[in-house]
């Protein structure tokens, strides 16, 4: 899930809107969706 942070803290509503909103986008565009899985790969390496 995507984390949004306003002043060090996660505004949950905000969050969700953005993924669904992201889910959106990225499921029209294959290349936009090759970043999030690297991204996310990123991420779950740290």
């Amino acid at each position: 899930m995507w984390q949004i942070q306003v002043n060090d803290k996660d505004v949950r509503g905000l969050t969700l809107r953005h993924t669904k909103y992201s889910g959106d986008v990225i499921a029209e565009h294959p290349r936009l969706q090759i970043l999030a899985q690297r991204f996310q790969l990123g991420n779950l390496a740290k």
